[in-house]
């Protein structure tokens, strides 16, 4: 919703917010934007952002810098996703305060300045849980216990202004949350040197075909020529109609495996693992033995086509 403040060329962002951007642990997110008012009262912002698996919201505010360009930065700190937002409102409380001073400084009379600081800083405290917005409200209080010459000095204060600067009096809030995610991930993600292989072709028998348990063997090897990742192809049942022989060859031949991209058979699909290969335990312990000894991921191949005789068909 768009209040007396205004929010767009939002960045970074990927179509719109369709798309999350990318980092890795511990990388900056630069969040800038271009936030205006409908005149000259004093604004401000704040870019809001958590793990998608935080309850509450981070919240910093945007530092403002000339023509009506706004800049703030998070760090996203653990892997998954995170959501950011950017909050902006006139700021009634700054605003007098801002004006107070230029127009005590022009030798103005002050006390209905003052009635009327005193009103926002109520206003302002009552948009705080008790405890948070105490200081506010203790300042209200002071100010109408204060003679005029007393109070005047109390609002140009150092102290008020720190009041000021840390406090947001939040009123009719526009908010610019099109849906903004960062997919933060692993180090690896931003570079990986990747080796595919076969598991099938891993066999020193070449008379059977390959298993997990002969790429475990060829892991000291991989990680010795510099490569960190291992590629695989789709491990899953293979489909035994109109299979594909050798050499792409539109026939099989009887004992031909055919290829592990047409997926799916009598023996299972996506879900399943192909017999010949091993078993879900034996992957599981590739997986932690790449991992644990050898510091490697597996990579395995996002395939969704499916085979003529694909069971989910």
């Amino acid at each position: 919703m768009q209040n007396r403040t205004v929010i767009h060329t939002v960045r970074p962002q990927i179509a719109d917010g369709r798309f999350s951007i990318k980092r890795i642990v511990g990388e900056a997110v630069n969040v800038s934007a271009t936030i205006f008012g409908d005149g000259h009262d004093s604004i401000r912002a704040a870019l809001l952002f958590k793990h998608d698996k935080a309850k509450n919201w981070n919240e910093i505010p945007l530092e403002d810098h000339s023509n009506d360009y706004w800049t703030a930065t998070f760090t996203v700190d653990r892997q998954g996703f995170y959501e950011y937002k950017i909050e902006a409102w006139v700021d009634h409380l700054l605003n007098w305060y801002l004006g107070f001073k230029k127009k005590q400084a022009d030798g103005q009379e002050m006390r209905v300045e003052l009635e009327i600081g005193i009103e926002h800083l109520e206003g302002a405290a009552k948009t705080y849980a008790k405890t948070k917005g105490k200081p506010l409200a203790d300042m209200a209080k002071k100010l109408k216990k204060e003679d005029y010459d007393d109070a005047v000095r109390t609002v140009l204060s150092g102290a008020f202004a720190s009041l000021v600067s840390e406090y947001n009096y939040k009123q009719f809030v526009t908010t610019y949350d099109d849906n903004l995610l960062v997919w933060c991930g692993r180090k690896r993600e931003l570079f990986s040197s990747w080796y595919e292989i076969f598991p099938r072709s891993a066999s020193p028998d070449p008379s059977r075909p390959g298993t997990f348990k002969d790429v475990e063997r060829l892991l000291p090897r991989v990680r010795e020529m510099g490569f960190n990742v291992l590629y695989f192809p789709p491990i899953h049942p293979i489909g035994k109609k109109n299979r594909k022989g050798r050499n792409n060859a539109t026939d099989a031949k009887p004992g031909e495996p055919g290829s592990p991209w047409a997926i799916g058979s009598d023996e299972g699909g996506h879900k399943d693992i192909l017999s010949d290969l091993g078993t879900l335990e034996d992957y599981q312990q590739l997986l932690n033995k790449a991992r644990d000894e050898y510091g490697m991921d597996i990579a395995l191949d996002l395939a969704f086509q499916c085979a003529p005789d694909h069971p989910y068909r």
